[in-house]
């Protein structure tokens, strides 16, 4: 599993190695620059 992130509170997701994008809400519209996974199995923006 995969995550991007961007412009204009884009968030992508990855589940087979970066073949297939899915789009997340972020719920924003301002440009993304971190992302912050406290475990293996759990990520907040």
């Amino acid at each position: 599993m995969g995550w991007c992130l961007g412009d204009r509170g884009i968030i992508l997701k990855t589940t087979n190695g970066g073949i297939n994008w899915i789009q997340q809400p972020s719920g924003f519209n301002i440009d993304l620059k971190s992302v912050f996974f406290p475990s293996a199995n759990t990520g907040s923006l």
